[in-house]
């Protein structure tokens, strides 16, 4: 039993530093073709919400619907689903505020 929880600390930690390296990676400038798929993720993640809803819609699903690894999508979104949920929804309410 020591052996399995000293094991899963340490996977926790490595798990831990992984995600901290994405929130590092996050504030990077983007290229324009990292822009450009920023905004592809950002367009479809809009419509399947819009359709869907949050609750029914996966990463994976996004991911299908524009032909990439969903493990690519963290690329864009370290947070996952919410943070990718947040952005989608506030680029939406800032096109209907203007």
């Amino acid at each position: 039993m020591f052996l399995t929880l000293k094991a899963l600390s340490l996977f926790s930690y490595n798990t831990y530093q992984a995600v901290g390296w994405f929130v590092r990676r996050r504030n990077i400038q983007r290229t324009s073709s990292d822009s450009e798929a920023h905004e592809r993720v950002l367009n479809t993640a809009e419509r399947l919400f819009g359709e869907r809803g949050y609750q029914v819609v996966t990463l994976r699903d996004i991911a299908h619907e524009i032909g990439i690894r969903h493990t690519s999508l963290y690329h864009h979104f370290p947070r996952g689903k919410e943070e990718l949920f947040v952005e989608a929804t506030t680029r939406r309410m800032h096109a209907y505020t203007k």
